[in-house]
């Protein structure tokens, strides 16, 4: 799932890093996983939610598409909030243990 906002973030990331790195192969990562990707429209902010506001984009997407989980592996904001309006937020080694127990 993903969200316009997110969307233009990370065609904009993507544009950052190629003009930083000219001599390097462009490979649009943006398009490559917007296009299997489901759109969702956040309806609900998420405003102050986490210390940086550049990030509530996520957490609405998540809430929007009702996802059971965030996974991240930013340890400064990210992870310190542990959940959001009750969908977990984990590292990638914690999501990868709870999907093997699950397997189980």
């Amino acid at each position: 799932m993903v969200s316009p906002p997110l969307l233009a973030e990370y065609h904009e990331t993507t544009l950052e890093l190629k003009l930083e790195y000219p001599d390097r192969d462009f490979v649009p990562w943006a398009d490559l996983l917007a296009e299997p990707a489901t759109l969702v429209f956040p309806s609900d902010r998420a405003a102050d939610a986490t210390p940086d506001p550049d990030d509530e984009m996520i957490l609405e997407c998540a809430q929007a598409a009702e996802a059971s989980c965030i996974v991240s592996g930013d340890k400064k904001r990210f992870l310190s909030l542990r959940q959001f309006r009750g969908i977990p937020i984990g590292s990638p080694a914690e999501f990868l243990r709870r999907l093997s127990a699950a397997e189980e």
